[in-house]
C-alpha cells in the first residue's frame, strides 16, 4: 500500500510519521524503516530514542540512501572493492578521451577543460539513470546531424570511461543502481513498513529504488510538502512536489499496489501567530493576499549583504533571549 501524507511546512507531517512508527514498534511489528535525507538521520535517531526509549528504539531502522547502500554491501558483498574518488575520475576520464579521440569532431577542446565537463555530465546522467548506451541508441534515431554527432560522441566517451573504471573500481555514483539489482535479487524490502520523510524530491536512481520498495514492502508511507494534488490557482509553488506525488502513485498502480487517499493534516500548526501562518502560506505564491494589519511578529530588514542580515538576526535573537 502507498500512503501519501501531504502538508505545508509546519503542518505536522514528520510528527505524524514518527507517531505511526512508534505505534508499530510498540506493537512489536518487525521490519520498520524510517528513510530520511542524510542530514536528518542523526536528528531522526535522536527523536526515535526519545519516543521509544533505549529498549525499543532498535526496532526501527533509521536509514538514508547512503546508509542503506553501506548496509546492503556489507550484508551481500561489494564493500571490499576499491571506491573511485575524484582524483581517479580525472585520470580515467583522461584515458577515455585519449582512447576515443580519433572519433571526436565536436569535443576536441583542451583536455583540461573537457574532463570536468564530461565528469559533470556523467554524474548527472547517472543520477537520472541514463546509461551511455541510451545516448548511442538515441543518436541513431536522431535526424539533426549536429545533435546526432554530439550524442554519439558523449556516448562513446562515457562508455569508454565506464569500461575503464569497471576494470578495477566501483564508482559510488553507481551505488543506488547496484543497490536496486541487489535488493531485487534478495527481495530485501519484503514485509517492511517503510516511512519516507523530509525529502524535497528524488533523483531517478532514488525513484527506481522507491519503486522496488512499493513492489516488495507491505506498506510505504511518504510525506511531501504539498497541501493539494489539484492544479488549482495559487498552487504553482507545489508543481514539482505534485509531479513527485503523481510519479509515486503511477509506480504503485503499475505494480498493482493500493494507493490510499492522501492524508492532509491541518496547516500552520507550528506557527505561533496567525501572521506567521499567513506569511508561510502566501510568500511564494504568484498571486498574494496582503495582510490586513501591521504584524507584530514579522520584521523586515535589508542589509548590505547576506552576512549583515545574518548578523542582525543573530543579534536580535541574543537580545530577546537576554530579556527572557
Amino acid at each position: 500500500m502507498l500512503q501519501l501524507i501531504l502538508g505545508r511546512a509546519g503542518s505536522g507531517k514528520t510528527y505524524r510519521i514518527r507517531e505511526q512508527v512508534k505505534q508499530l514498534a510498540e506493537q512489536n511489528t518487525e521490519k520498520i524503516m524510517l528513510l530520511v535525507p542524510e542530514q536528518y538521520s542523526f536528528e531522526s535517531e535522536k527523536a526515535m530514542l526519545k519516543l521509544l526509549g533505549p529498549k525499543q528504539v532498535n526496532k526501527v531502522q533509521v536509514m538514508s540512501f547512503t546508509r542503506l547502500t553501506d548496509m546492503a554491501f556489507r550484508a551481500y558483498g561489494g564493500s571490499g572493492i576499491a571506491k573511485l574518488d575524484d582524483g581517479g575520475r580525472n585520470i580515467f576520464m583522461n584515458l577515455a578521451l585519449e582512447e576515443v579521440k580519433e572519433e571526436l569532431e565536436f569535443y576536441v577542446t583542451r583536455v583540461e577543460e573537457l574532463i570536468p565537463f564530461m565528469l559533470s555530465m556523467s554524474a548527472e546522467l547517472k543520477m537520472c539513470a541514463i546509461a551511455p548506451a541510451v545516448l548511442l541508441e538515441t543518436a541513431q534515431k536522431t535526424e539533426d546531424k549536429k545533435l546526432k554527432q554530439k550524442l554519439k560522441e558523449v556516448g562513446l566517451i562515457l562508455s569508454a570511461y565506464d569500461a575503464l573504471v569497471a576494470q578495477s573500481y566501483l564508482d559510488p555514483l553507481d551505488d543506488l543502481q547496484r543497490l536496486k539489482y541487489t535488493f531485487t535479487e534478495h527481495r530485501f524490502f519484503g514485509g517492511y513498513h517503510i516511512y519516507i520523510d523530509s525529502f524535497e524530491g528524488f533523483t531517478q536512481q532514488e525513484f527506481d529504488l522507491i519503486e522496488l520498495m512499493l513492489s516488495q514492502a507491505s506498506e510505504v508511507t511518504v510525506s511531501l510538502s504539498c497541501d493539494t494534488l489539484d492544479n488549482q490557482i495559487g498552487a504553482e509553488v507545489f508543481a514539482r512536489v505534485r509531479h513527485t506525488a503523481n510519479v509515486l502513485m503511477r509506480m504503485a498502480r503499475q505494480h498493482h499496489v493500493q494507493v490510499s487517499a492522501p492524508i492532509v493534516p491541518e496547516s500552520g500548526i507550528r506557527f505561533a501567530t496567525e501572521d506567521l501562518k499567513h506569511l508561510e502560506h502566501q510568500i511564494f505564491r504568484v498571486e498574494k493576499e496582503p495582510l490586513s494589519n501591521v504584524p507584530d511578529a514579522i520584521t523586515l530588514y535589508s542589509g548590505e549583504t547576506v552576512y549583515h542580515e545574518a548578523a542582525y538576526i543573530g543579534a536580535t535573537i541574543r537580545d530577546r533571549k537576554s530579556v527572557v
